[in-house]
């Protein structure tokens, strides 16, 4: 055999070799690296499972199967983290195509391995493990103080598991993966912001209830039957004074006792005028028209001053729905024969009330069901512990609880707060967006009202994001039939709106130096007809919409961002009768 044929047989089997082992060892990785996956994949279906269970557990009240599944999601989660840890994973995060898709898994079980391990079995392990909110006669301030470390290592935790999606572009993974990474991503963000509030809210809330010294707050109760900006119209109030957690009733009466004395109108600048109109400044019962929930605060101590009413040092807000809200958990409350429960408080007093009573007996209604709150909180055993809290912790969410304080101090930890209710106007890397509504009928028609607000970021560039609105309103019941309710429900006509119908003013906020454009109603261009206003570097236009009981109508509109705003949009719309609320954060078109 010639000599250099043998060479080539040689050479021939060296590759053949080669490519062998070469192809085992990638045949190993491949099979390794989908068994990896695989686990992982099951790891965070089993954690996805766990969540829903914990979701009907919730809803059915269920504590020991809420706390046994979730210690199973912060199994599985531990498990996915675990999983996707170490030098393989790497790898596979630096190979082309998948890499993205490898990395987001991974960060997004680390994710949720912190949430779950590092707040929410801690919280729902100390939630469900309180069995009052009051004792002799007072609220516990020992147990806010005991929950304070709980919620801040929670706020903690819930900070770094946002931290560790932040860099997933989740506009480069493939479908159901992109689609989860966001979905999760907002969910954590959201959490965090929640916990962070509430650990703020705990921090302050002894010195609020009179731990330090004692303390008088003007409670307002806000009739969500007549819509305002900050939720609604501030029919009622309640003077109390806290002493250790000891709340006493000293005086009741209704906004429009303050509004009948005829005060000194209260000062309000030219741009809060020519966006809120006059009225703002001219009665306690219009300082809520404004979102801007310490500033209503502040106009409301200012005619309360003009009234002759003692000093305060803080004012809180409250809607008829949180009270449902509490109902849940409190059980139920008599008020003149009429026995309220979580689900009857709204109708009845939304609607009853003004059908059936005459402002006067209206005004002993709502003074006689905040003073029965008042006291069932402090002086009864909750039917459910855990629904009374998370009713409570529901309402904030949905920015139906406000609270606006004299003491700097105080003040500072509300800022910022979902409780402060501030109208933001410091630019962030998120673009703020505020639909505001308020009833311009005069009237309780509010109580028919219904809509929804959808935002969506389409576009990115140059560190800015076009982002899209959608409101579609409508009236639950036709004019016709409407109109023959109470004047008192529709107005009358008084305000030359036709009885049985309703005005809403919607006002639409753009982000903080920003603008907002392209406004239309239906098919019709409203960019010339709905003027952009300034609210402190914030666009602002006003609509008065007039809503139908057949098809909804429809307003949209786009907004520009301000510079390097490239998160996730974030939407706070008013609270209206309806359980719920359209405010949300929605995923930024900058990934």
């Amino acid at each position: 055999m010639p000599r250099g044929r043998s060479r080539s047989s040689r050479r021939r089997r060296a590759r053949r070799l080669w490519l062998t082992v070469t192809g085992v060892v990638l045949g190993a990785a491949l099979a390794w690296s989908a068994l990896s996956l695989w686990q992982v994949g099951s790891d965070l279906r089993e954690a996805r499972e766990a969540g829903e269970a914990m979701a009907d557990a919730l809803d059915a009240g269920d504590r020991d199967t809420l706390l046994l599944r979730a210690g199973d999601l912060a199994e599985s989660a531990s498990a996915a983290a675990d999983g996707s840890d170490g030098w393989w994973w790497s790898v596979m995060g630096a190979a082309p195509v998948l890499g993205d898709d490898v990395r987001a898994v991974r960060a997004v079980s680390a994710s949720l391995d912190e949430a779950a391990g590092g707040a929410l079995v801690p919280l729902l392990t100390a939630l469900v493990g309180v069995d009052h909110v009051a004792v002799d006669g007072r609220l516990d301030l020992d147990l806010v103080a005991a929950l304070r470390p709980t919620f801040r290592d929670g706020a903690a935790a819930l900070a770094r598991a946002e931290e560790a999606v932040a860099g997933v572009r989740a506009s480069r993974l493939v479908g159901p993966l992109r689609e989860a990474a966001e979905t999760w991503g907002l969910a954590v963000e959201e959490a965090s912001r929640a916990t962070a509030d509430a650990h703020a809210t705990l921090r302050v809330l002894p010195a609020m209830l009179g731990g330090d010294e004692p303390q008088r707050i003007l409670l307002v109760l806000q009739s969500n039957a007549e819509i305002r900006g900050s939720g609604g119209l501030p029919g009622a109030w309640s003077l109390i004074e806290a002493r250790d957690g000891r709340l006493e009733v000293l005086r009741q009466g209704s906004g429009g006792e303050i509004d009948g004395v005829d005060p000194a109108p209260v000062p309000t600048s030219a741009v809060e005028q020519g966006i809120w109109g006059p009225q703002l400044g001219l009665y306690f019962r219009d300082a809520t028209m404004t979102s801007d929930f310490p500033r209503a605060a502040e106009l409301m101590r200012a005619h309360w001053r003009a009234y002759g009413g003692a000093p305060v040092d803080g004012v809180v807000s409250v809607d008829v729905v949180t009270m449902g809200y509490l109902l849940d958990g409190l059980g139920a409350v008599s008020v003149g024969g009429i026995r309220l429960d979580g689900d009857s408080a709204a109708p009845a007093l939304l609607n009853g009330v003004y059908e059936e009573l005459t402002p006067a007996e209206q005004d002993a209604a709502f003074a006689a069901f905040t003073k029965a709150m008042v006291s069932g909180l402090t002086t009864r055993e909750p039917r459910s512990t855990m629904d009374l809290l998370l009713g409570l912790g529901r309402a904030v969410s949905e920015d139906r609880v406000h609270a606006a304080w004299t003491t700097p101090e105080v003040q500072e930890q509300l800022r910022g707060s979902r409780v402060g209710g501030a109208l933001e106007t410091e630019a962030t890397a998120h673009p703020l967006v505020d639909v505001t509504l308020n009833d311009a009928t005069g009237a309780k028609m509010s109580y028919f009202l219904r809509y929804e607000v959808d935002v969506e970021a389409v576009q990115c560039g140059g560190g800015r994001q076009r982002l899209e609105g959608e409101m579609r309103l409508w009236q639950t019941v036709p004019p016709q039939k409407a109109a023959r309710f109470d004047d008192y429900v529709t107005g009358g006509g008084r305000y030359g709106v036709p009885a049985g119908h309703q005005v809403v003013l919607v006002r639409v906020f753009g982000p903080v130096g920003g603008d907002v454009r392209e406004v239309r109603l239906g098919e019709r261009d409203l960019s010339t007809l709905a003027p952009i206003s300034t609210y402190d570097d914030r666009p602002v236009t006003t609509l008065a919409l007039q809503p139908g009981a057949g098809s909804p109508t429809v307003v949209r509109w786009a907004m520009i961002t301000g510079d390097r705003q490239t998160g996730s949009p974030r939407v706070r719309v008013t609270p209206g009768v309806e359980r719920g609320s359209s405010s949300a954060s929605v995923p930024s078109a900058c990934g």
